[in-house]
């Protein structure tokens, strides 16, 4: 007999629904957290406040560039016949 699996997988939460990708993302954030904090509590902080915060603006900044760019690029001829590329890029989200 075969497992049959739809997808995206539901998890029924009480009267509300979410997906088990939406629960592993967020347990997964958790847990690299709690061992981020773990290390920074046994071997102390070598980046400086200063150096965190352009650290962390230079992160979501090439996420939100990146994230951005392997979107448009999915739908390699809608980019080539945009009459505006940089809207085409802004409004697409990646599939």
């Amino acid at each position: 007999m075969l497992l049959h699996i739809t997808f995206p997988v539901m998890l029924q939460l009480g009267a509300g629904q979410l997906t088990l990708h939406a629960i592993t993302e967020v347990l997964s954030f958790f847990m690299a957290y709690r061992y981020y904090v773990y290390l920074k509590r046994r071997r102390g902080d070598a980046i400086s406040s200063e150096n965190r915060l352009w650290i962390i603006l230079g992160a979501t900044i090439g996420a939100l560039l990146g994230s951005r760019l392997v979107g448009g690029m999915e739908n390699f001829p809608a980019l080539l016949n945009s009459e505006r590329p940089f809207t085409y890029f802004y409004l697409n989200k990646s599939k």
